[in-house]
């Protein structure tokens, strides 16, 4: 099983305004929606830290052989 990075070594979590700084660092023109749409959606559409906190929370099946 793979092991997580212990939590010191974690990134830290960015704030939505700090997501799009963030974005904005890295070349994102925000072309296609606004900033505005963009920080909507981040705060509200997104499953990424549900999906990350069961990632740390679920059990991993064991292998069974038949030996």
């Amino acid at each position: 099983m793979e092991e997580t990075a212990p939590i010191k070594d974690r990134k830290s979590l960015l704030t939505v305004k700090e997501q799009i700084g963030h974005l904005k660092s890295k070349g994102v023109t925000f072309g296609l929606c606004s900033e505005e749409d963009a920080a909507e959606f981040l705060a509200e559409r997104t499953y990424f830290f549900k999906i990350a906190a069961d990632r740390t929370t679920a059990s991993t099946p064991t292998s069974t052989s038949g030996t």
